[in-house]
């Protein structure tokens, strides 16, 4: 069964700060400068309704869709967190596949269901794409990413919300990938496990370097 509801629900605390929805333990290092500076009004720009009972009926998938999107997960940049940490893309635990999530909001528009780290001494071009990730759509970097880095695959939700992640990507609303990473108490600063990954735009990104690469339906053969 294909969940529309992240378990990561952020909210946010009488003392202002963000945190997780039954997780009072649990601290969030969180974009330097969220929370001060009004971030942008997508949904709106969307056209999507007001109320949270309307998004978790447009959250609800029929299914899987054609849809493919890859891009850079993170990098060894400077992210905007307080300090400017840099993480360490192969000291992060990755799983097999993740929900992922629309612009933090706790709604799922899909799965990310394929990564690829790769190491300074690795190039990616065009032509490495076959080995990189399993579709039959090329792509290149537009940019260089910062020493490791890791590049990454998700497949959208059939549902009213993916539908419109879908067309804020086309649009040029949703620029950029966050990567959501747990960190026991007390661990170095660049480690951790990839809990999940939110869709963003690019008012305020994580990973400044954690940049769509490529949208794409795929087409049934035959």
């Amino acid at each position: 069964m294909l969940e529309h509801l992240s378990p990561l629900q952020f909210i946010k605390k009488p003392d202002g700060t963000m945190g997780l929805k039954g997780q009072p333990s649990v601290t969030l290092e969180t974009v330097e400068g969220q929370g001060q500076v009004k971030g942008r009004d997508w949904p709106s720009e969307l056209g999507l309704p007001p109320f949270y009972e309307d998004w978790e009926v447009l959250a609800r998938p029929r299914g899987m869709s054609s849809r493919r999107l890859s891009f850079v997960l993170m990098d060894e940049s400077p992210t905007n967190q307080k300090g400017h940490p840099r993480l360490r893309p192969e000291m992060i635990e990755l799983p097999t596949s993740c929900q992922f999530e629309l612009g933090h909001t706790g709604f799922v528009v899909g799965i990310v269901n394929y990564f690829v780290p790769l190491l300074r001494s690795q190039k990616l071009s065009c032509n490495d794409e076959p080995v990189l990730l399993p579709s039959s759509e090329p792509f290149s970097l537009p940019f260089t990413p910062e020493g490791s880095f890791v590049v990454a695959q998700a497949q959208f939700y059939d549902s009213g919300l993916a539908e419109a992640a879908w067309l804020g990507i086309t649009r040029g609303i949703f620029s950029h990938a966050c990567p959501v990473i747990f960190k026991p108490f007390g661990a170095p600063a660049d480690t951790g496990t990839l809990l999940q990954v939110s869709l963003v735009p690019g008012d305020f990104p994580g990973c400044p370097n954690a940049r769509i690469l490529r949208q794409w339906e795929e087409v049934s053969g035959g």
